[in-house]
């Protein structure tokens, strides 16, 4: 078994032991008292940062990021060396981010890229978990479901291990929702909540799925054409700046590579279904995508659900309809299942969060072994088929606002049959 493996096996269990006794009445009492709170906060900070400093190697597609990065510094278009659009299919936004990374790396210090960036992405997390603190109604509720966020095995496993960004899109994402959920927003903070909205899209494209929503809370149509506006001048100059600095950068060339992300195809939901079909699937993934995306998003619309649950709802129906997977995409449902206390108690909820953080969990040691095992595989798809049925679940649960398929209902028994 090699470090790298071990390492990571180390700090997943070291998180997830933490993670389960934060459940404890016992722990929770404790964490009452603000010294032993500001204790095991500033604890865990260092022991996340002790966790990511303990990797030398990195996952290989958080070295495409730097390599981007590098031929940003170096003025080489890497949209243009990257022909296929399959190792940088986003807005250049992040890039900017990568190349200062990049060069510290080669400049001052020698930490990894890897390190450097997950010191970024770790920041971005603990603001998520701020905001998860702020949103709840008593202060050892937000305590605990602080430190439950920052302890949760997926975080560990996608934030501090693979070093994925989608922790920054969230973010802000989160702050563009939380600016226009103010009690009196004016236009100035509609186009702060704007130009964030805009920064999420940027860092990776997929947070466009919750545009409907928030064109929904906004109050009148002159208000929405005003802040999709502003999120398009800003997409626009972020691309202008690109192409200013960059020797023979185009627009056209940065615009085809935002209709190629995804990872991998057949590893989950319907593509794993229906494996035999993968080239016709593959062939028309983003219109099967945004048939599935509209039809899903039509069937929230239309129910009473408060903007919590709309969101959660949003994220594990996209789960049901994405072709294509990756490791990462897990990490899209955490912040709103920690917003949502109430979806947290719901047996399904639980049940799910339990499937998909195993799955997780086994997905990264597949990643840390250099030659992943047969039955370790075929244990991963057995997992993303459970996983998935369950996600099915429980967004019909979320979006029809039904008990009807909550199961815990049904193993207890009613006080009509008790007496």
């Amino acid at each position: 078994m090699s470090t790298y493996l071990l390492t990571y096996l180390f700090w997943l269990s070291l998180f997830t032991i933490t993670h389960l006794s934060l459940f404890l009445p016992q722990i929770i009492r404790l964490i009452k008292n603000q010294g032993f709170y500001r204790l095991i906060y500033l604890l865990l900070i260092l022991l996340q940062i002790i966790s990511i400093a303990s990797f030398k190697k990195e996952v290989g597609d958080v070295m495409l990021f730097s390599g981007a990065g590098w031929h940003l510094r170096h003025r080489i278009d890497f949209y243009w060396i990257d022909s296929d659009h399959s190792q940088y299919p986003f807005f250049p936004f992040l890039i900017f981010l990568h190349a200062g990374l990049n060069w510290l790396q080669e400049n001052l210090i020698t930490l990894t890229f890897s390190f450097l960036l997950k010191l970024v992405l770790l920041t971005a997390l603990h603001l998520i978990a701020k905001l998860i603190f702020r949103t709840q109604k008593t202060q050892i509720k937000a305590r605990v479901q602080q430190l439950r966020f920052l302890t949760a095995p997926i975080s560990y496993a996608v934030v501090l291990f693979h070093g994925q960004v989608d922790v920054i899109l969230l973010l802000f994402f989160l702050i563009a929702w939380w600016l226009i959920n103010q009690k009196t927003p004016k236009l100035k903070t509609y186009l702060i909540s704007a130009l964030s909205f805009a920064a999420s899209i940027a860092s990776k494209t997929w947070s466009v799925v919750f545009l409907p929503l928030t064109l929904q809370k906004l109050k009148n149509w002159p208000t929405r054409l005003v802040y999709l506006v502003a999120i398009a001048i800003s997409l626009l100059v972020n691309i202008f700046i690109y192409t200013r600095i960059v020797f023979g950068s185009n627009i056209g060339t940065v615009l085809q590579a935002l209709g190629s992300p995804g990872g991998p195809i057949g590893h989950w939901g319907f593509s794993l279904i229906f494996r035999p079909y993968l080239e016709t699937i593959n062939k028309y993934r983003l219109a099967i995508f945004a048939f599935g995306f509209l039809f899903t998003q039509v069937l929230i619309w239309k129910q009473k659900l408060n903007s919590w649950t709309k969101l959660l709802a949003t994220i594990i129906g996209i789960y049901l309809i994405i072709p294509n997977w990756g490791a990462q995409y897990s990490f899209w449902f955490l912040p709103f299942f920690f917003f949502n206390l109430k979806q947290q108690k719901s047996f399904i909820g639980k049940i799910f969060y339990l499937s998909i953080s195993l799955y997780t969990s086994l997905m990264y040691v597949n990643i840390a072994l250099i030659n992943p095992h047969k039955l370790l595989g075929k244990l991963n798809l057995l997992l993303a088929g459970l996983t998935y049925l369950l996600a099915l679940i429980w967004w019909w649960q979320l979006t029809f606002n039904t008990q009807a398929l909550n199961l815990s209902k049904q193993l207890l028994p009613t006080q009509q049959q008790k007496t």
